[in-house]
């Protein structure tokens, strides 16, 4: 038996509205969600984070090279302050005041989370990473994972940085500054 003609049409319109409600569905509530969804699932392989193996063996320091350990232990991050042997001062990052030696008091602002791979030092509490270059001295500065921000740990407890060669160095009369290394006690930080 032959389909109505007329019944046909009917059919047709009402696939046709039900077509329009479906697009109008997807482009108002799914498409975003997926989009969204997308996104955070490119964010979240941005942030993957790599460990070395329990086996490998932390650098050492070459005196006759002056390199520099990179991590103390085979943890890809860690997170430590940073306390002067000779001012008793830690290292601290704000907005307010920004990069400075200021009196230790275990806040975010002296946190630091170290990469064992890249020798960056990213503070907790602005995201702002610990940066040196001959052209702007030394800054806390946007993580951009340059050799500026990269820095090396020694065993003889110094910061170096891996571009400029310098060390960080804390006195009260120079306050904080990256200064030639000279392994005196204004150079040697204890993480804590």
């Amino acid at each position: 038996m032959l389909a109505d003609p007329a019944k046909a049409s009917v059919d047709h319109s009402k696939q046709g509205e039900m077509l329009k409600i479906q697009r109008l569905i997807w482009y108002r509530m799914v498409r975003p969600m997926a989009i969204a969804v997308a996104m955070f699932a490119i964010a979240a392989a941005a942030v993957t984070v790599t460990t070395a193996p329990a086996s490998a063996a932390p650098e050492t320091w070459d005196a006759h090279n002056q390199n520099t350990v990179v991590a103390r232990t085979s943890a890809a991050q860690e997170i430590w302050g940073a306390r002067n042997h000779n001012t008793g001062r830690c290292l601290d990052d704000s907005f307010e005041y920004g990069l400075r030696a200021y009196g230790c008091n275990g806040s975010a602002y002296q946190k630091w989370t170290i990469s064992a791979a890249l020798g960056t030092w990213q503070n907790m509490a602005t995201g702002r990473c610990l940066d040196d270059s001959f052209e702007y001295g030394l800054r806390a500065y946007g993580c951009n994972w340059s050799a500026y921000q990269t820095w090396g740990y020694s065993v003889v407890e110094t910061l170096r940085n891996s571009h400029t060669g310098r060390c960080l160095d804390d006195s009260f009369e120079y306050g904080l500054r990256a200064y030639g290394c000279n392994d005196l006690n204004y150079q040697k930080w204890d993480l804590v």
